[in-house]
């Protein structure tokens, strides 16, 4: 059986600045940088076969895939993965992490002592809400009846939804803390049950004006 292979790329720039603020769950579209890193990104594929597009529900996210869309056209349509929704930061939407400190300290300290189990205030929690619903779509989209999808997947997504979808398929927890930059490239090869990251984070796509580096969270 031959190698699948699937490409998961964070969104970029959002109109809010998701590159210092916390928007998971406010439907914030790109901002004109952020279709200028989709422009790049999908430059980057243009010679190389699509063979599923994958998106999660947000117009950041399509909008994106949508800019590869337009350079593969023979490419197939967008499926949108109702389970790919970035967390819900509930009060602290569109706050950044030094105004969530300063302004809910508490908070932040809760947030920090229990990273992964913390749940946002009047927002989501990471486990189990977002991370299983997540988990729980992973077979389902890419590994359809045991299998790899396609050949070549490629799914545009939000930054806590790539470390997951990365945790769930390399069956490693690892992923959960590593950094995930705006329109950044995560490459898995393998086969149903058994992928390998071969490529992490790359940014090597974008001109130097168009990198902007992750944030911790």
């Amino acid at each position: 059986m031959n190698e699948a292979t699937i490409t998961l790329i964070r969104h970029g720039e959002t109109a809010g600045q998701s590159s210092v603020r916390l928007y998971g769950a406010t439907d914030v579209p790109l901002s004109t940088l952020g279709f200028a890193q989709a422009d790049a990104t999908a430059l980057h594929f243009a010679t190389k076969p699509v063979d599923a597009l994958i998106s999660s529900p947000l117009r950041r996210s399509h909008a994106f895939a949508e800019s590869m869309q337009r350079r593969h056209p023979n490419s197939p349509e967008i499926t949108v993965v109702e389970a790919f929704r970035e967390v819900d930061f509930g009060a602290w939407e569109g706050w950044t992490i030094e105004e969530v400190r300063a302004r809910d300290p508490e908070g932040y300290a809760g947030w920090q002592a229990e990273k992964h189990e913390f749940t946002y205030p009047g927002g989501g929690s990471h486990r189990p809400t977002f991370t299983a619903t997540i988990r729980d779509a992973v077979p389902t989209v890419f590994e359809p009846d045991g299998a790899a999808r396609a050949p070549h997947v490629v799914a545009v997504l939000h930054k806590g939804v790539i470390k997951v979808v990365l945790a769930a398929l390399l069956r490693s927890e690892h992923t959960l803390s590593a950094p995930v930059d705006l329109a950044s490239v995560h490459v898995l090869k393998g086969r149903a049950g058994a992928w390998k990251a071969v490529a992490s984070n790359l940014t090597s796509h974008l001109p130097q004006a168009l990198h902007i580096p992750d944030i911790p969270t």
